[in-house]
């Protein structure tokens, strides 16, 4: 089960305990990137921000393009730069595209900003080596996310050597428990989110009743 976090301004803080809590990359989105590490850099200087960042975790950098050559062009330019680097395409025909390309030299490819089942199919047939599916943000435009993931889950079943559904855009502890319920093999989460995931308020209760107690 993969475990990732989500980009955030303050990541070089957080980084050393997420990883203690068993985080094994870090996503992105542009926005977050233009944030964390200030507007106008390519993807290959926001890459190399993210491998400094830390010398094991994998990096997946978002492409921003909407031609398949320019997505593929700049994925290897940024893959080039570390064995560890992914990239995440979103899911149009273009990125699919790109994807079956990038796939077939091994690169590891999030198809990202997913909302539908048939997206899920054509980035299974294309390669993916996951898909990201945004679960707030489909939920706030309407879309049973869950069911999705669901109808997905029970695609993926059928499939051998599917793609790892790292459920996406999720806003607190909650989404993410109803996500992994749903079918996601993993998630993409802020530390905040990660944080609540290993925490209770009644453990809280329970074990500050132990104190001074035998077990």
């Amino acid at each position: 089960m993969e475990l990732l976090i989500a980009l955030q301004p303050n990541i070089k803080e957080v980084l050393p305990q997420a990883k203690k809590l068993g985080v094994k990359g870090i996503l992105t989105n542009a926005s977050l990137l233009a944030e964390s590490f200030g507007s106008g850099l390519s993807e290959v200087e926001y890459t190399q921000h993210l491998l400094d960042l830390d010398p094991e975790l994998f990096m997946f950098t978002s492409v921003n393009r909407t031609e398949t050559q320019d997505i593929v062009d700049t994925a290897y330019a940024c893959c080039a730069l570390s064995d560890r680097v992914g990239v995440k395409i979103p899911s149009t025909p273009q990125g699919m595209a790109a994807i079956r390309i990038l796939a077939n030299e091994d690169i590891k490819c999030i198809a990202t900003a997913m909302f539908t089942y048939g997206q899920a199919y054509i980035a299974a047939k294309s390669g993916a080596w996951a898909i990201s599916p945004f679960i707030h943000r489909g939920t706030d435009s309407g879309t049973d996310m869950l069911q999705q993931l669901r109808d997905t889950r029970a695609l993926y079943d059928r499939i051998e050597k599917p793609p790892f559904i790292l459920a996406a855009s999720i806003r607190n502890a909650e989404e993410a428990e109803l996500a992994l319920k749903a079918g996601a093999d993993g998630t993409a989460i802020t530390y905040e989110v990660l944080c609540d995931l290993c925490s209770s308020p009644i453990t809280e209760k329970v074990e500050s009743g132990w104190i001074g107690q035998p077990e």
